[in-house]
C-alpha cells in the first residue's frame, strides 16, 4: 500500500500550506471548504473555494485552496490556471508568503502534467523565498520526484540526502532515496537505506526489503525480513494486517486470509483491500470487485488509489471494458498518488485490449513523457506497428 497522503500531497496538513483568511468576506464559505477537503471530499470543497473567490477575489488563500483542490482531483491544467491567474491578479497585493505558495502550487500542477523542467523552475523560485520554512521539505521532495522522473537520478539522490540530513525521520525521503538507488543499480545500498528506516507502523520497510532481497537473489535475507513481521503481536489490528501480508508473500493464503479477517474484525478496514487481492489470486474477480468497493467505501479519508487499479484489472479479466475504464478514471481523479503510474500503464493495456491503437498510442506517449520506463518504450514501438 502507498504511504498515506494528506491535503498537502505529501504528509502535511492543509494548514501547513494555507494561512487562515481572518475575517475576510467569504471566510465562512472557505472554512466549509477546508473541512470538506480535510475529509478527502475535494470536489465538494472545490465548489466552496470557488464560491469564496467570487465573494472576495482578493484573498490569496482562496485561490491557493482552489488550486490545491484541483491538484488532488488530478486536474493539473485547471490547477495551473488558478495559480497563474492568482499570480497575475494579485501580483501587487500578494505577500511573499502567498507568492511562495503560488510557485509551489504551480510546481505541483506542472509536475502532474509531466512538465518536470518547468516544475523544477517553480520549485527553485519557491525555495528562494526565505519564508514558510516548514514548506521547504515538501518543495524539495517534489523537486526530487521531478528529477527522478527526468532520469536525473544523481541530482535527485542529492536532494533526498539533504532532506534526510535535515530530518532523520523523513521516511518518505528514505523511500524515495532507496528507489533512486535501485534505479542506479545500487541494490545493496538501497537495502541499507530501507534498513535505516527501522521498524515502522505497517511493515512497509520490511516488505520493501523482502522484494529487494529477492531481486538480489538473497532469499535467506528476504525471508528474514518477513520473519521479523511474523513476530509482531497481532492483538493490534494493524499488526495482524502486516502479519497477513507476510503470509501472503510466503504464499500461505490460508493464514493470510485468517489474519486479514482478524484485522478487519479489529476495525482495520484497510484489510478489505488485501481480501480483495486474495480474491484476485483466486481469479474470483466478481468477489474481488465487491471487496475493493467495500474498501473504497470505508476508507474515504485515507484511500489507496491502487484499489481502482485492481478493479480495472478485474474488469479487464472479465472483459467488462466499460467498467474497467470507469474505474481507471476514478483512480486518476484521485490526483497525485503512488498508484498513478500503474493506472496510466493499465490505461494503455485497456486500449490495446479493445484494439483502440490510436488511443493506446496517445496514452503510451503521455506515459513515457512522465515516467522513465524502458518496457513502455518498447510497447510504444509495438503500438506504432498496429496503426496503418
Amino acid at each position: 500500500m502507498m504511504n498515506k497522503l494528506g491535503w498537502m500531497i505529501r504528509a502535511g496538513a492543509l494548514m501547513a500550506l494555507i494561512f487562515l483568511a481572518g475575517c475576510a468576506k467569504g471566510e465562512s464559505t472557505y472554512q466549509e471548504g477546508m473541512k470538506l477537503a480535510e475529509s478527502g471530499k475535494y470536489e465538494k470543497a472545490l465548489s466552496k473555494f470557488q464560491q469564496a473567490m467570487k465573494e472576495d477575489g482578493e484573498v490569496s488563500d482562496y485561490h491557493i485552496a482552489c488550486g490545491m483542490a484541483y491538484i488532488h482531483m488530478g486536474k493539473y491544467e485547471e490547477a495551473g490556471k488558478v495559480f497563474e491567474n492568482a499570480m497575475g491578479k494579485l501580483k501587487e497585493s500578494a505577500a511573499k508568503e502567498d507568492k511562495k505558495q503560488f510557485y509551489y502550487g504551480n510546481a505541483l500542477a506542472l509536475s502532474g502534467m509531466g512538465e518536470c523542467e518547468q516544475a523544477l523552475a517553480y520549485c527553485d523560485k519557491a525555495l528562494k523565498i526565505d519564508l514558510l520554512g516548514d514548506m521547504d521539505a515538501d518543495i524539495n521532495y517534489t523537486k526530487a520526484v521531478c528529477l527522478k522522473n527526468q532520469g536525473k537520478y544523481e541530482e535527485a539522490e542529492e536532494v533526498c540526502k539533504k532532506l534526510i540530513k535535515e530530518n532523520k525521520k523523513d521516511w518518505q525521503a528514505y523511500y524515495e532515496l532507496a528507489s533512486i538507488q535501485e534505479k542506479l543499480g545500487r541494490r545493496e545500498e538501497a537495502a541499507k537505506t530501507y534498513e535505516e528506516i527501522g521498524e515502522d507502523d505497517d511493515g512497509t520497510a520490511c516488505f520493501a526489503l523482502y522484494r529487494l532481497y529477492n531481486l538480489m537473489g538473497d532469499s535467506e535475507s528476504a525471508e528474514k525480513a518477513l520473519d521479523e513481521v511474523l513476530g509482531w503481536d497481532t492483538k493490534k489490528a494493524a499488526n495482524a494486517l502486516a502479519v497477513g501480508r507476510a503470509y501472503y508473500c510466503k504464499k500461505d493464503m490460508g493464514s493470510a486470509r485468517k489474519y486479514f479477517q482478524m484485522a478487519y474484525d479489529g476495525n482495520c478496514t484497510e484489510s478489505l483491500y488485501y481480501l480483495g487481492v486474495l480474491s484476485m489470486e483466486e481469479k474470483n474477480y466478481q468477489d474481488a470487485e465487491k471487496k475493493f468497493l467495500a474498501y473504497i467505501k470505508e476508507n474515504e479519508r485515507d484511500l489507496d488509489a491502487e484499489a481502482y487499479n485492481q478493479l480495472a484489472v478485474a474488469m479487464m479479466e472479465l472483459e467488462t471494458y466499460e467498467k474497467a475504464q470507469d474505474y481507471l478514471n476514478q483512480g486518476l481523479e484521485r490526483g497525485m498518488t503512488e498508484a498513478e503510474q500503474g493506472l496510466r500503464k493499465n490505461q494503455v493495456v485497456l486500449y490495446e485490449k479493445q484494439k483502440k491503437y490510436e488511443e493506446a498510442l496517445e496514452a503510451a506517449q503521455e506515459y513515457v513523457k512522465r515516467y522513465d520506463d524502458d518496457e513502455m518504450k518498447k510497447e510504444l514501438s509495438f503500438i506504432k506497428t498496429r496503426i496503418k
